[in-house]
């Protein structure tokens, strides 16, 4: 579904990603793991358009799209649930989420995607009135997460969709982005609470100063020695 080949990514004259290369198949999760600054949001940003790699190549079910604009590659079907959520905080929760169908067919298809985002966190539409700003954390990130779904991905992916969430809510969004997999969406997860996503997750890869460093199946990682001191505390 999603193959990136070898991309290097730069802030100017400072390299990010040096040599990139990981892939995303159908109906599968992966999750990306790594400390803080080891390049992991900037991967994400690069597959959706806000970055462009100096060299290598992003496809997308067959596509050349590391040279599209990020609005095209929404429409493609790869949507991002940004870190720290992003959110609009004086719309409402249902200002939001129209806000995430704005490419036309997700447009003309709201009405029936909202009944969907509903569906799967009834909480939103108990607070479809209420200003964002005014949620509480676990249901702005519900709201993060769904005007993601809004755009009908094919692909979501998802930026520490635990951060500063209670141990309780983090076990609930662990629980909701299964769900989301299993309506047949394929799940692309940044995330630094490694634990949660490697037993998510099919497969895994751990970055490390801009570099893919180990791969392999997720119980392959957890069971590797240096995740297991580094990331697992064990």
């Amino acid at each position: 579904m999603l193959k990136v080949d070898g991309i290097n990514v730069f802030y100017g004259d400072l390299q990010a990603l040096w040599d990139l290369s990981f892939e995303v198949n159908e109906k599968e999760t992966v999750a990306i793991i790594g400390s803080n600054c080891a390049g992991k949001t900037t991967t994400l940003n690069t597959i959706s358009g806000i970055l462009r790699p100096r060299t290598g190549s992003i496809e997308f079910l067959g596509q050349r799209i590391d040279e599209l604009p990020p609005h095209r590659i929404v429409e493609l079907g790869i949507a991002q649930t940004p870190e720290g959520r992003q959110l609009f905080p004086s719309m409402t929760a249902m200002e939001n989420l129209e806000m995430g169908a704005s490419v036309p067919e997700a447009w003309r298809n709201r009405n029936r995607t909202i009944e969907w985002v509903f569906e799967l966190f009834p909480r939103l539409e108990e607070r479809k009135t209420q200003m964002a700003g005014t949620l509480s954390g676990g249901e702005q990130q519900m709201l993060a997460i769904g005007r993601g779904l809004m755009s009908m991905p094919k692909l979501l992916m998802l930026d520490e969709p635990s951060l500063g969430l209670a141990p309780m809510l983090v076990l609930k969004t662990f629980e909701m982005i299964e769900r989301i997999r299993k309506e047949g969406v394929s799940i692309l997860i940044v995330e630094q609470n490694v634990y949660h996503a490697l037993e998510l997750a099919d497969r895994g890869y751990v970055i490390e100063t801009g570099k893919i460093t180990i791969e392999g199946e997720s119980k392959e990682l957890m069971d590797n020695e240096h995740v297991k001191t580094a990331y697992l505390g064990l």
